[in-house]
């Protein structure tokens, strides 16, 4: 059984057209998934059925075989899906990270010995522990998004779905949430990452591209990319090294040399295994 299944879902948020539409995939446990689209694409929507912020107005979406539409499953289903935003001030409800951390298990009743170990844990998890006293308004934003993660973390969710994790950050931010998220699929929860930004895109195991509301690619990071006019028709590019790889062999650079990889040090490896052996 899959861990979260939409099952020709769709969703309409007023009369002027369909932020889902007849939506079927599968998310498995253990998997590391990015979700790309440009704005208005449903990605976002998408993340929001997955722990029943959103129903579906036609089909299902199911979470560890729970029915979201069922409001008496919606508690339990939102005990196994996580979901951290884009922008960390609105995560943040106290003036201590511990205090903050420990929210969500407050809210769940679980015994206060418990949500001491779950807190210290979390805040391990995300390299956050020295700021465990800080005051949240003082941190930077990156530093803000990873203890809105861990107070997801102090959860014990199944799954963690990050929604634009990376809007709102400047580019070391999003690497030390990239680095976080990756740690934890490692440790094996289940992630589900929007994003916009192609970096974010190359740490999964999967890509699913959005556009008006359905799935259109969905592959590992070398399948996906490797559609270049297709995702440049949807307002996205390919990662740097494939614009690069594609330059190159524009020059006369032989294709062992700088192959068709989103990956910037497979390139750097092939590039240097070439010029070695001229």
């Amino acid at each position: 059984m899959a861990l979260i299944e939409f099952d020709h879902a769709s969703y309409s948020y007023d009369a002027s057209g369909r932020a889902l539409d007849d939506v079927s995939l599968s998310v498995e446990r253990g998997e590391y998934v990015v979700v790309l689209g440009h704005n208005g694409s449903g990605k976002s929507t998408l993340a929001r059925c997955m722990n029943a912020l959103v129903v579906p107005d036609e089909g299902a979406v199911r979470v560890m075989g729970l029915d979201t539409a069922d409001p008496d499953a919606q508690v339990e289903i939102r005990r196994h899906v996580g979901m951290v935003f884009q922008n960390p001030d609105n995560q943040m409800v106290t003036s201590v990270v511990a205090d903050d951390v420990a929210f969500g298990p407050e809210n769940l009743g679980i015994p206060q010995p418990q949500i001491v170990q779950r807190v210290d844990r979390a805040l391990e998890a995300v390299a956050m522990t020295p700021y465990a006293q800080a005051d949240p308004a003082e941190l930077s934003g990156g530093q803000k998004q990873r203890v809105g993660i861990a107070g997801m973390l102090a959860m014990e969710p199944d799954v963690l779905v990050l929604d634009e994790p990376g809007a709102m950050l400047d580019p070391r931010g999003r690497r030390g949430v990239r680095r976080v998220v990756r740690a934890l699929n490692e440790r094996g929860i289940t992630i589900v990452h929007i994003t916009h930004f192609m970096d974010d895109a190359l740490e999964a195991g999967r890509i699913v591209v959005m556009d008006d509301g359905r799935p259109v690619l969905d592959g590992t990071p070398d399948e996906v990319f490797r559609h270049g006019p297709e995702l440049r028709a949807m307002g996205l590019e390919q990662p740097f090294a494939m614009r690069l790889a594609t330059r190159l062999r524009e020059l006369g650079v032989p294709e062992q040399a700088a192959p068709d990889t989103p990956h910037l040090d497979v390139l750097e490896e092939a590039l240097c295994r070439s010029l070695s052996n001229m």
